[in-house]
């Protein structure tokens, strides 16, 4: 039987309900942090009897090399400036990750906005094809209402036949 205190501030031992140890008059008694927080929190934990699924990645980097042709192109315009910045700033910010498990999606400067979605949230999807099936962009809609965007992914074709294995619906009609 593990017990547990029940007071909302630790003592500085078992016997006593000082905060401080310079209080108490057990001082000289002193041991060591760990156990006197075993007191508190049990240091093991239950074993869990279920297996751990493996992890296969299906895809793991950045957004396709295709999306900057467009914006390439668009240099040759003063306005033309600012589009491809940005999708060099995606191409060296967003950083996705498709596993048999979970959806990884890191972006930001220096990868500081970190978005982690099971398969089990996931409902629907919507797909769209670009440069005939080089990369393409998925929008994953979540069981509360969410959406996710994977834009320019590359090996299109692939990432989608991955989807319909995991029995998500494709809902491609417009709305």
């Amino acid at each position: 039987m593990i017990a547990f205190q029940t007071e909302p501030y630790f003592s500085c031992c078992r016997c006593c309900k000082y905060i401080f140890q310079s209080q108490c008059d057990y001082s000289f008694k002193r041991k060591s942090l760990k156990k006197r927080l075993s007191f508190v929190f049990p240091l093991k934990m239950k074993q869990t009897s279920a297996k751990k699924r493996e992890e296969i990645i299906v895809y793991k980097g950045g957004p396709s090399w295709t999306e900057l042709i467009v914006p390439t192109v668009s240099l040759l315009t003063v306005v033309g400036i600012f589009p491809f910045l940005a999708t060099v700033a995606r191409q060296l910010w967003v950083r996705y990750q498709l596993t048999s498990n979970r959806i990884v999606v890191d972006s930001g400067f220096r990868g500081k906005q970190h978005v982690q979605v099971n398969w089990d949230e996931v409902v629907s999807f919507r797909s769209v094809r670009r440069f005939g099936g080089i990369s393409g962009d998925f929008v994953l809609q979540l069981k509360d209402g969410s959406k996710l965007e994977i834009r320019s992914i590359p090996n299109y074709d692939k990432v989608y036949e991955f989807l319909i294995e995991k029995n998500l619906k494709p809902f491609n009609k417009l709305s």
